[in-house]
């Protein structure tokens, strides 16, 4: 009892003494790692919280998130919303408040705190990572030092024990007691002491022993590290101060070393009496008396000096020859070996004292007293009052000195932490004026880039700092009013801009789409916005046991193996939680001794429990299974089906009709002719028809007659109360499920797992109807024509020079001797003239040629005449209009002949004759494709048309309009189509990978128009005064339509291109003319022959290309990821 007195002394004394450095300095403790832990927290967590929040007004973040840490690790159960609330409030302040602070002052923070909690390590390593820093203020990596030479102090105090800690934690595995083996190394280790290289290795084979005990135990405490949260549970004991921890009763390991070693020689000792060796037990004996008489109980010591009496009787003499003399000398070795052990007590207590240890000279002082007092009965009562008076005065000597020393401790420490903080009050002020001048610099540069609110922001900050700065104060007043001038201008260069957005927007419209489908560039968010689908939804554990089910796969091989047996394996391969209601399945003839006989080779575990239970059970009173609460229930059919729930489906979208759309229209004559017709006299209008008319059953319409929607309703529930659960429908005569429709939704109650069975029928029903088939028609035109034309004209006048011609140019000098001849008919005029001169002088100029006034011409003589046997003479030829009218025939040769020649050279020579010649070189070649591609998009197994045509009106008839000596035409005009149709009816395979279509495709286009002129008459009147008879002439048009068309059926493979048809066209043309004989004389040759060589074809190619569309599909290809997200 009195060594149990003693030892709660001391532990309360260097309790006392760690809560007085840490009252005196919140940064630092005195005692090692764990020598102060607590043997038990029952602080409340309000409490707790209480602290944390202290710590973190305090600005202690790390030390109030480590009180918060351990909160949640040892309370968390225990804590009430409203402490819930606080805690993550806690925590955001916190965490806030983190990110303001920068790597340094939150190293500095870690490095206080783990210094606190005496992790000797953690401490030294966060303050060097303060003073190497480069971004670290002088004033942080003063108090980093500061923190660094504490830790130097406390390891100095820590180094004597550390070595007996760790051979304290030895024995400790040795006898079993593991947490505190794990204790005592956890304190090794953080105190960071220096330890030899065997040191080390004993340190790392007890740590990887206490490792394997954790593993071999279950108790993972015994493999981990010490968690900052072990280390700041003395902050949560009730009733200290802030900061201060709960003195609790600890174990010196000094101590516990010197007991485990004295009763180590006492047993030696003990064992050697027993065998007879007297002299060794004695030598022990004595040994302990004198050396480790502190560490022993009272009864211990009683025996040790009766054992040590008795070793020496039986070396002596015999018992019982001189009892008296031989009690006498036994009991003055006693004493002086008490007075011995006092003495040496009392110099240790000196030597402590000298050294400044308080604690070993207290611990000394009270050993001592101890001594005294255990051998009062063999001390004059004198001494022994003697030896306690002067233990007493030792006693206060040490208390005196250890307050003196305490506060002069405490005295220092405030100096220093003063200093430090002056310190770190003027580097804050520094650092405050800085930030102040950076922060005025900014907000000009800003203002200099117009960014007002960001400058009124940065001004914020500097006000945020010094609320009277001057500068800033006028500065928020300048921007603030310039802001505001500023907003206007803005506001009228936003209007602007709104416009030409507007305009953007109305260009970005013109863009053709790139998909078939197009997503909204949102269409994650807009998904998340819709919310959970209104139908049933396991909760997350029932998924996560059913997942379990379906994937994982075994292998299982019964043979009548016990039902229970069955369901045990089951239950450990599965890894689930299982409730058996053996109640229900006894009551249907299925107990655990049920046999059960299975062969299957890796199947999920769903098949197996269907199989197995399908085994033992009737199918008439089934045995089934479900899961609720993450738990798989296994019971009869019947106690399974009384679990039922409530849930609405919404099948809206599955009531919509899809109708075939079959009535496209025809784009040739034989349409145009029959929709011709109506409408005609009157006043003119006309009988055309056109293709978006809707008339009977027209574009748009469904052939046949359409469904109900009362009627899709009944196929979709009977579709439901068919394939699932048939007998368990009350309309089917059961009692488990009942159906109602109300406004497009399906009202069901039933069992979870008919509810999943439920979802995925109308999963599959929504897949199918969501196919779709996007179809692209191509009609290809590729056309290449070619011409090349080479041509000379010479034409050559003779005789120029005689009397007829020179008279003639007196009269008119613009006259040339072409002039004489028709250039139609090459015949000689009989008379000529130019045009150009009034002749006669009446104001008026007769045309060229021989048309006109008599006095503008110059009339031509007969040969003789006036003095000359011969007229002029035309040498002329025509092969070039020869050629150009037969090359008429092409159509691309017309064209490029209707138009100037690539190369003309043209002339005229005129002496004693006139050579007129012309040269046309011209060399074109044309090479188009013209595509007409239709798009349409339908539904699987619909029949859908697209028609896309320009529509021109032309004059099909005309009506005679007629009175007495009169007649006129109405006009009937109508409408002929041109353009593309496409009717196409398609359905995907079974495996989605072909799709088989009935095409029929048209492409007209509208030649020419051709004119064809008719004449109508009407009759005069009869008798007196009657009119004459009248005619009229009008004119209709005669389209000329080229047609190409295709009907087939054809199966194609997804986005394959298959082709329908095509035709190809080619037309040669070579026309060559020229004058006989002439042109058939090598050089000479080219003078007078004409050549055009004119080629043309086309090819046309009808292509047909579909492509499936599958709902999931094309939003997968957008959003990677999204359903899976969705849960879909």
């Amino acid at each position: 009892m009195e060594n149990e007195m003693r030892s709660m002394g001391n532990r309360t004394v260097r309790s006392l003494l760690v809560a007085a450095a840490a009252f005196a300095l919140p940064g630092a403790m005195t005692f090692s790692a764990r020598a102060a832990e607590p043997e038990s927290a029952s602080v409340s967590p309000a409490r707790a919280l209480d602290r944390a929040a202290e710590l973190a007004s305090a600005g202690k973040l790390i030390q109030a998130r480590n009180m918060i840490d351990t909160v949640l690790t040892s309370q968390r159960a225990t804590l009430s919303d409203e402490e819930h609330r606080r805690v993550f409030s806690l925590i955001g302040q916190i965490e806030m408040g983190l990110r303001g602070l920068s790597a340094t002052e939150v190293n500095l923070q870690k490095a206080e705190a783990a210094l606190i909690v005496g992790d000797l390590r953690s401490a030294e390593a966060h303050a060097n990572s303060v003073i190497v820093s480069k971004v670290s203020s002088e004033s942080e990596k003063v108090s980093a030092r500061a923190i660094e030479r504490m830790v130097q102090e406390r390891r100095a105090d820590l180094t004597p024990r550390i070595k007996m800690d760790l051979s304290t934690a030895v024995d400790d595995f040795a006898a079993g007691n593991y947490a505190r083996a794990k204790m005592k190394l956890d304190g090794v280790m953080m105190s960071g002491v220096e330890l030899s290289a065997g040191e080390r290795g004993l340190l790392e084979e007890y740590r990887g022993k206490l490792s394997d005990m954790a593993a071999a135990t279950g108790d993972m405490s015994l493999g981990s590290f010490p968690a900052m949260d072990e280390k700041t549970d003395w902050l949560l004991q009730e009733g200290q101060p802030a900061g201060q921890p709960q003195s609790q009763p600890t174990t010196d390991p000094i101590q516990e070393s010197q007991r485990n070693e004295a009763m180590r020689i006492l047993a030696e000792a003990d064992q050697a009496f027993r065998d007879g060796r007297y002299a060794e037990a004695q030598t022990k004996y004595n040994r302990l008396l004198s050396q480790f008489g502190g560490f022993l109980s009272a009864e211990d010591l009683d025996h040790v000096e009766q054992q040590a009496t008795s070793a020496a009787l039986q070396l002596g003499r015999q018992p019982g020859a001189n009892v008296l003399g031989e009690t006498q000398q036994s009991l003055d070795l006693i004493r002086e070996r008490a007075r011995a052990l006092f003495a040496s007590q009392m110099e240790q207590l000196k030597a402590s004292l000298a050294s400044g240890d308080f604690s070993a000279a207290a611990l000394s002082g009270g050993e001592a007293r101890l001594t005294a007092q255990r051998h009062r009965n063999v001390l004059p009562e004198e001494e022994y009052q003697g030896m306690l008076d002067e233990a007493a005065q030792w006693l206060s000597q040490v208390e005196q000195a250890r307050s003196s020393a305490e506060i002069a401790e405490r005295e220092r420490i405030e100096r220093e932490l003063a200093a430090l903080q002056s310190l770190r009050d003027d580097e804050q002020r520094a650092e405050r004026q800085r930030l102040i001048n950076e922060n005025i610099s900014r907000v000009r540069a800003l203002q200099l880039e117009q960014k007002y609110d960001e400058a009124l922001q940065v001004v914020d900050q500097i006000l945020a700092l010094d609320p009277l700065n001057p500068a800033g104060l006028l500065l928020r007043d300048v921007l603030e009013d310039t802001k505001i001038y500023r907003t206007y201008y803005t506001i009228q260069r936003d209007k602007a801009l709104s416009y030409a957005h507007q305009t953007n927007q109305n260009e970005e419209a013109l863009i053709a789409p790139e998909t078939i489908i197009g997503y909204p560039s949102d269409w994650p968010q807009i998904s998340f916005k819709r919310g959970e689908p209104m139908q049933f939804s396991e909760s997350a554990v029932n998924r996560a046991v059913l997942a379990t089910m379906q994937e994982k796969r075994i292998p299982v091989n019964f043979s009548d193996h016990a039902f229970g047996d069955v369901l045990q394996f089951y239950e450990q391969v599965s890894g689930l939680n299982m409730d058996i209601d053996w109640e229900s399945l006894e009551l249907i003839g299925v107990d655990r001794e049920s046999p059960v006989t299975l062969n299957l080779t890796n199947v999920t575990l769903e098949t197996v429990l269907d199989r197995v239970l399908a085994k033992v059970s009737d199918p008439d009173i089934p045995a089934g299974w479900a899961v609720n609460d993450g738990i798989l229930t296994i019971a009869s059919d019947e106690v399974l089906r009384r679990n039922t729930l409530l849930e609405i489906y919404d099948i809206r979208d599955l009531l919509i009709d899809i109708p075939d759309y079959t009535n496209a229209p025809q784009f040739d004559l034989n349409s145009a002719f029959q929709n011709s017709g109506g409408g005609r006299g009157g006043g003119g209008g006309g009988g055309g028809r056109s293709p978006f008319q809707q008339t009977g059953q027209g574009p748009g319409q469904q052939q046949g007659e359409r469904r109900t929607r009362e009627e899709m309703i009944d196929e979709i529930v009977d579709i439901i109360t068919s394939n699932v659960d048939y007998d368990g429908w009350q309309e089917n005569g059961g009692e488990t499920g009942s159906i109602r429709e109300f406004n497009g939704n399906l009202i069901i109650s039933n069992t979870p797992r008919n509810h999943r069975a439920i979802i995925g029928l109308l999963r599959k029903l929504r897949e199918v109807r969501a196919l779709q088939i996007s179809v692209e028609a191509r009609f290809l035109l590729v056309s290449q024509d070619y011409f090349e034309q080479i041509g000379f004209d010479l034409d050559v006048y003779f005789n120029a020079d005689n009397n007829e011609f020179q008279i003639a140019r007196t009269l008119d000098p613009s006259l040339l001797p072409s002039d004489y001849f028709d250039p139609e008919t090459g015949r000689l005029r009989r008379r000529v003239g130019s045009g150009n001169f009034d002749l006669d002088g009446d104001g008026t100029i007769g045309p060229v040629g021989d048309q006109g006034e008599d006095g503008d011409f110059v009339p031509v003589f007969s040969p003789g005449t006036q003095g000359d046997d011969w007229s002029l003479i035309s040498g002329s030829q025509n092969s070039f209009d020869l050629t150009n009218l037969l090359s008429q025939g092409s159509t691309f040769a017309s064209q490029i002949l209707g138009a100037a020649p690539a190369l003309g050279v043209s002339g005229q020579f005129l002496d004693d004759i006139q050579v007129d010649f012309l040269i046309e070189a011209t060399q074109a070649d044309r090479r188009s494709v013209s595509l007409n591609a239709p798009r349409l998009t339908f539904t699987n197994g619909q029949t859908a048309n697209i028609f896309v045509t320009s529509q021109r009106a032309y004059v099909s008839d005309l009506e005679p309009v007629t009175s007495q000596g009169s007649v006129a035409f109405d006009p009937v005009i109508d409408v002929i189509n041109d353009g593309v149709t496409l009717l196409v009816d398609g359905v995907v395979s079974a495996d989605r990978r072909y799709v088989t279509l009935n095409v029929v495709a048209n492409v007209s286009q509208l030649v020419d128009l051709l004119p064809y002129e008719t004449t109508g008459g009407a009759a005069g009147g009869g008798g007196l005064g009657g009119g004459d008879a009248a005619t009229a002439q009008g004119v209709i048009q005669q389209p000329i339509v080229a047609v190409t068309g295709v009907s087939t059926t054809v199966t194609v493979p997804d986005q394959g291109t298959i082709m329908l048809g095509g035709q190809r066209l080619v037309s040669e043309l070579q026309v060559e003319t020229g004058v006989p004989v002439l042109s058939k004389i090598p050089i000479l040759s080219r003078f007078f022959s004409n050549r055009v060589d004119s080629k043309e074809e086309q090819t046309l190619l009808i292509l047909i290309k579909p492509t499936i569309l599958i709902q999931n599909e094309q939003e997968e290809d957008n959003f990677p990821g999204l359903l899976d997200a969705l849960g879909g």
